[in-house]
């Protein structure tokens, strides 16, 4: 073969992997792998989190279009769970299995009403095949609080989301009732750390806790059952990131 007859065939070759085959390679959907494909562990996280990312920017369109369908309702997509917190909660509870994190990629909703939060369920399964829904609407916590959580699927690189589906007055009072929450963890925590029963004061601190949650929810519940709109503020401005997280 002589020499300019090999270069057009080199040119041609570049040509296909620019131009064509590269191309088709990047829009490919891929799976996502397990760590054992990978030679070392940060390679793969880092391959994990640029899949999330991908699909978090997705969740982020999906979300605002149905928020502006509903009547002060509006979208909270918050960052990627961070890797450290990933790690142990991957380590602890799926036994390193990094592909049954199901929070890396979260968002809520929140709207006035439940006509419009069932609704919105439904709208949002356009988006994204819906593969788990726990509703707490029908079945509140203890403490009256209710919402609609569900898993989602994307189904181009299967790594699993979460999204809440919140009633705005529960969702105003959720962070005052969690601090109280985290009162009854850190007695019931005391008594564990130190290998003993609750003393009845403990006991009685730990009643006292739920019972002013149980107030806080039902005074929420109230307001939605009589209709009265919630005046939210703004929705704070979601920014997706470029920079990668810092894995191994």
């Amino acid at each position: 073969m002589s020499k300019n007859r090999f270069m057009l065939w080199l040119l041609f070759f570049v040509h296909l992997l620019h131009g064509g085959l590269l191309d088709r390679a990047k829009n490919k959907p891929l799976q996502v792998r397990s760590v054992s494909d990978f030679k070392t562990f940060n390679q793969y996280c880092h391959y994990f989190y640029r899949h999330a990312r991908r699909t978090r920017t997705k969740l982020q369109k999906a979300l605002n279009d149905v928020a502006k369908n509903f009547y002060k309702s509006y979208a909270i997509i918050p960052p990627l769970k961070s890797y450290k917190r990933a790690k142990v909660k991957v380590e602890k509870d799926f036994n390193g299995d990094w592909r049954k994190l199901t929070d890396l990629v979260r968002g809520s909703l929140s709207f006035q009403n439940e006509e419009d939060l069932e609704e919105a369920i439904k709208q949002f399964g356009r988006y994204f095949p819906i593969v788990y829904k726990e509703d707490r609407l029908t079945n509140p916590l203890p403490s009256g609080y209710k919402d609609v959580l569900i898993l989602f699927q994307d189904p181009d690189n299967k790594i699993i989301g979460e999204v809440q589906f919140h009633l705005c007055h529960i969702l105003q009072v959720k962070n005052k009732e969690h601090a109280l929450y985290e009162e009854r963890q850190a007695i019931a925590r005391k008594a564990l750390e130190e290998n003993r029963a609750l003393s009845k004061q403990e006991e009685e601190q730990i009643q006292e806790l739920r019972a002013r949650s149980k107030k806080i929810y039902r005074a929420a519940n109230q307001k939605m059952q009589s209709n009265i709109p919630c005046a939210p503020k703004a929705a704070p401005e979601q920014v997706i990131t470029a920079v990668s997280p810092v894995c191994g």
